[in-house]
C-alpha cells in the first residue's frame, strides 16, 4: 500500500465554498457504486466528513478540502467527486471513524488521536518529547517506515491513511498564573484529550489532569472548571482558547497529527490508476496545508500576543525540563502497552532523519 501526506464539512456551506470542494452534498448514492457516467467513463463519489467549520479560506483543513478535491478532479478528468461535509454534520470524529471502517463513509479528516482507540499503535507516533518539530513529523510519517507502519494498520483497522500532516506542537496554556519553567503548571488543573496518554503525560510534569470532550473545553475554561488546556497553536486560537486564557507556554511536547483516513474496502475498489490519482492528490493537498499550517504557526503567535496573551518562548534548558519528564513516563508506558520494539524503532527512524537533515 502507498501512503501519502495530509492532514480536515455541512449542507450549510457557502456556495463559494461547496462549489469548490466538489458540488452538492445532498447529492445521494453509494460512493463505491461505480455508477458508468454517460460518456461511458467509471465515475464514483468520495464523501468527504470532518468535525469543524470550512468557512474561513485560508484555514488549512479548508486548503486541504479545496485542493485535494481540484487535484483529484485534474488527475481524474472529473471521474472522481468529491463531496465535503463539515462541522461534524455526519457525526463526531469517532462516529465518522467507524463509518470508514464499515464502508459506510468514504473518507474523514481526523486528528491521530481518535484512532488510538481501534489501533493502539498510533499513541507511539505522538509520544511527549519523541519530536522535536512539525519537519521530523512529515519527513519519518511520509517515509518507507511510515508506509509500512500504515499498511499494517490499513490491514487491521480497515482504515488507509491516504495523507498525514503535522498539525504543530502542542503547548500547555493556563489563565491561572504565567507559564514559565515547568514548576510554573505544577498543581494546575488542565484540560487534556480522552485518552491514557495524555494522561500520564500531563501528571508527568505534576498537573492535575482532566480528560474532556474538545465540545466541554471552553465552558470549563470559562467557568474555572479547568485553569487551561493543551493544544496547538492553530487549534487554540480556532477553539477561541484565547478569550478565556491569559498564559501560553511554547514548551511542544506533543505533535498534533491530522490523518486523511479512507474506507480500505473503498479504496481497494477502485481501479489502480485512481488509486494513485488519490495517493497523488492527497500528497499534493497535505503539502499545501502544511505551508498553511506553518503560516498559521508563525502568525499565530503575534496574533495572540495582539489580543493579550502572555507568550513565553522557553530556554533549550527549561525545554528540556518540560520534556523529559514526560518522555520519561510515556515511553515507559507506551513499551508496557505496545512493547518496545514499535518505540525503539521509531527513536532510530527520528535519528536517521535527523541525521539526513
Amino acid at each position: 500500500m502507498k501512503k501519502v501526506a495530509v492532514s480536515f464539512l455541512s449542507v450549510a456551506l457557502l456556495i463559494s465554498t461547496l462549489t469548490a470542494c466538489g458540488g452538492d452534498t445532498a447529492s445521494e448514492g453509494s460512493a463505491s457504486s461505480g455508477d458508468v457516467s454517460t460518456d461511458g467513463e467509471a465515475s464514483y463519489t468520495i464523501k468527504l466528513a470532518i468535525a469543524n467549520s470550512l468557512i474561513d479560506p485560508e484555514e488549512p483543513e479548508t486548503i486541504f478540502c479545496n485542493e485535494f478535491t481540484s487535484k483529484l478532479d485534474e488527475l481524474t478528468g472529473g471521474a472522481i467527486e468529491v463531496e465535503v461535509y463539515q462541522n461534524a454534520q455526519l457525526g463526531t470524529m469517532e462516529e465518522m471513524r467507524d463509518m470508514c471502517i464499515s464502508g459506510t463513509l468514504e473518507a474523514t479528516l481526523t486528528n491521530i488521536n481518535t484512532i488510538s482507540s481501534v489501533y493502539p499503535n498510533t499513541m507511539a507516533l505522538v509520544c511527549p518529547g519523541m519530536f522535536a518539530n512539525e519537519a521530523e513529523v512529515n519527513g519519518v510519517l511520509r517515509s518507507e517506515w511510515g508506509d509500512e507502519f500504515f499498511a499494517q494498520m490499513a490491514e487491521e483497522t480497515s482504515l488507509y491513511t491516504a495523507a498525514v500532516c503535522a498539525n504543530g506542537m502542542r503547548c500547555y496554556s493556563s489563565s491561572k498564573s504565567p507559564l514559565t519553567t515547568v514548576d510554573s503548571i505544577r498543581g494546575q488543573t488542565i484540560r487534556v484529550m480522552q485518552d491514557s496518554l495524555s494522561v500520564v503525560m500531563a501528571e508527568a510534569v505534576g498537573v492535575n489532569a482532566v480528560p474532556m470532550a474538545g465540545s466541554e473545553m471552553y465552558s470549563a475554561m470559562q467557568s474555572g472548571t479547568v485553569d487551561g488546556q493543551e493544544n496547538g497553536i492553530n487549534s487554540f486560537i480556532n477553539d477561541k482558547s484565547y478569550e478565556v486564557q491569559n498564559y501560553l507556554v511554547l514548551d511542544r511536547h506533543m505533535p498534533s497529527i491530522l490523518l486523511l483516513e479512507m474506507s480500505y474496502d473503498f479504496y481497494q475498489s477502485l481501479p489502480e490508476e485512481y488509486q494513485s490519482a488519490v495517493d497523488e492528490a492527497a500528497l499534493y493537498a497535505s503539502q499545501e496545508m502544511e505551508k498553511a499550517i506553518d503560516r498559521v504557526n508563525e502568525e499565530g503567535i503575534e496574533f495572540l500576543e495582539g489580543e493579550g496573551i502572555e507568550v513565553y518562548e522557553p530556554t533549550a534548558e527549561e525545554l528540556e525540563d518540560w520534556q523529559t519528564p514526560a518522555y520519561e513516563a510515556c515511553s515507559a508506558y507506551l513499551k508496557e502497552e505496545l512493547g518496545g520494539e514499535l518505540l525503539d524503532s521509531l527513536a532510530a527512524e527520528i535519528e536517521s532523519y535527523r541525521a539526513g537533515n
